[in-house]
């Protein structure tokens, strides 16, 4: 009996320490992710905005070109104007934001980059997402990511078979991936609505 209890106290022992070393690597090591993740967030803005950098200078150039603008309880990002641009060049007028929806095995997170009509994509990065490797999981290819720099929400995105895309509100999807080709569509379209919406209250 002595001894039943003697295995009980030194698993509940074991747990009790085990727990503190997970409590105390979770305090040490969250700083650690928080930084790691902010600097892939800017990473992906400049990929977004077309930005070059290199590994070692991201939140340099970051800081250089990009502000972060927090209006009606959103945030998002814009280039900055350079001294002696006017404020209706191209460049200046390119914006980004989250977009998120539900994907076919979970929610998708993505980044969108728009000019200022909300009308015009400049580029989209996928940021999370538990799509299906080989399939959905395809939304992180280059060819998938860059047809969008261009196309016109309106009245809005459309996905088609691949390989047949024309118009300018139209996107290949992914051959085998119906419903996370579907995704991305709603994604869009709700994403950039949504955001609009915001904006304007």
């Amino acid at each position: 009996m002595k001894e039943k209890i003697w295995m009980v106290v030194l698993l509940v022992i074991v747990a009790l320490v085990s727990a503190l070393m997970l409590a105390v690597i979770n305090v040490k090591t969250k700083p650690i992710v928080q930084r790691n993740n902010e600097i892939k967030l800017k990473k992906s803005v400049l990929d977004v905005f077309r930005i070059d950098y290199n590994i070692d200078s991201v939140e340099p150039v970051f800081a250089d070109n990009v502000d972060i603008i927090d209006e009606n309880d959103t945030v998002y990002y814009k280039i900055k104007s350079v001294s002696g641009e006017k404020e209706s060049s191209e460049k200046d007028e390119l914006l980004a934001f989250k977009i998120n929806g539900p994907g076919f095995w979970g929610p998708i997170d993505a980044l969108i980059a728009m000019h200022s009509d909300l009308k015009t994509i400049e580029g989209i990065k996928f940021l999370k997402h538990d799509e299906t490797p080989g399939l959905g999981g395809r939304i992180d290819e280059e060819w998938f990511y860059l047809q969008f720099k261009g196309k016109i929400i309106e009245p809005k995105i459309i996905r088609v078979p691949y390989n047949t895309a024309k118009n300018e509100n139209e996107f290949d999807a992914i051959t085998g991936a119906t419903e996370t080709s579907r995704s991305v569509e709603a994604l869009i379209n709700k994403g950039v609505s949504s955001f609009s919406a915001q904006l304007q209250k």
